[in-house]
């Protein structure tokens, strides 16, 4: 609807088009060729072109595509490459592609018309989600925020007395949601995507220091010493 739609034929001059059925605005107009745009209520189905001498159908049917999809809400909004993410919307039909930024989900369900559920591509990065259906493509009004899975580099000192701070590094730590030691849940004092300070915990013991983040959980490949 509200797509132009050129007609060719002859002794066409001063006619009225209608899609089956439906009046259609008519934007130019000669003997030989019309320039209509597609009206509001149309469906598939043949043109009609009437002019005073009489009116024609069109021997082949005109097919109304649904209108280009919308995409409302991400759930989750953000994530990981591999997990699922469900694109709610309108106008889900005939979808050819759902794209992650600038790559595209090889993998997507259709689970209604205004439902679909994707997983995020390998290599997708941060940006909006597209929805693309034969009708055009409907953008994700936020970003979808990819996140990388956290790795932990080193920590500093390598031993030390509960309360004592600890200084950790590594990457995709920004969203870290728990950092333990040996299994015992620290309380965080600074975090940013590369480093993060903790103090040790009542209660901690020897051995590993685990961060977990929404993109997963690293474990550091040492242990830590706890002190008397």
């Amino acid at each position: 609807v509200g797509g132009k739609v050129t007609i060719t034929g002859t002794n066409l001059g001063n006619a009225a088009v209608t899609f089956n059925g439906i009046a259609a605005t008519v934007v130019t107009n000669s003997a030989t060729s019309l320039s209509v745009t597609v009206p509001a209520g149309a469906t598939t189905g043949p043109l009609n072109v009437t002019t005073v001498a009489g009116t024609v159908t069109s021997v082949g049917s005109y097919t109304l595509l649904p209108p280009v999809p919308t995409v409302s809400a991400l759930s989750p909004a953000s994530g990981v490459a591999g997990s699922r993410v469900t694109i709610t919307g309108t106008s889900f039909i005939n979808v050819t592609a759902v794209k992650f930024n600038t790559t595209t989900a090889t993998t997507f369900t259709l689970e209604s018309p205004t439902r679909i559920t994707a997983t995020v591509p390998v290599g997708a990065t941060t940006g909006r989600v597209g929805v693309t259906t034969l009708s055009g493509t409907g953008t994700s009004a936020a970003n979808f925020t990819l996140v990388g899975v956290p790795t932990i580099t080193s920590f500093t000192p390598l031993t030390g007395m509960v309360g004592g701070k600890v200084t950790i590094t590594g990457t995709n730590l920004g969203s870290a949601t728990a950092v333990t030691f040996n299994g015992i849940v620290a309380m965080v004092v600074t975090n940013t995507t590369r480093l993060i300070s903790v103090m040790v915990p009542m209660g901690a013991t020897t051995g590993p220091i685990r961060i977990t983040t929404v993109g997963g959980t690293a474990t550091s490949a040492g242990t830590f010493t706890v002190t008397p």
